[in-house]
């Protein structure tokens, strides 16, 4: 199953790049409430993303990601695009 394999990869030392989610919400005109509302993510954790006080799990990569690609504008996003190693900022 392929939640299962990204799971697996995804190990201590990753979380949501805050630049590519916000980046990703403004290019698909996404306000942090109607995201939200797309993905079943809270508006205090997507902020908190943003932000960088939250590094985000598998889970939660998986539906913003559903909820960045059901506004249907460009590219279909995978919970792969979201991720960086903790230490790295782009």
């Amino acid at each position: 199953m392929v939640v299962r394999a990204f799971v697996q990869t995804v190990g201590y030392g990753m979380r949501i790049d805050p630049d590519m989610l916000r980046w990703l919400r403004d290019e698909r005109g996404l306000s942090v409430n109607k995201l939200a509302k797309m993905s079943g993510v809270s508006v205090d954790v997507i902020t908190a993303i943003e932000d960088g006080r939250y590094r985000g799990s598998p889970d939660c990569a998986r539906k913003l990601a559903g909820g960045l690609s059901g506004a249907g504008h460009g590219e279909p996003v995978l919970p792969d695009d979201l991720w960086m190693p903790e230490d790295e900022r782009r």
